[in-house]
């Protein structure tokens, strides 16, 4: 099966145990807040 970038961001950060993450969302980068969203371990802080 192949995966995504975003997948492969998820299971990187995850492996580093990253707890948060902070950003803005737009165009460039919704497929990877999107797929953070589906980690337990991630928690997302999206700022204006």
């Amino acid at each position: 099966m192949q995966k995504t970038g975003a997948q492969l961001v998820r299971y990187a950060l995850e492996q580093l145990n990253i707890n948060h993450v902070f950003g803005v969302l737009g165009d460039a980068n919704r497929e990877i807040y999107s797929e953070l969203s589906r980690s337990e371990k991630i928690t997302t802080h999206l700022v204006n």
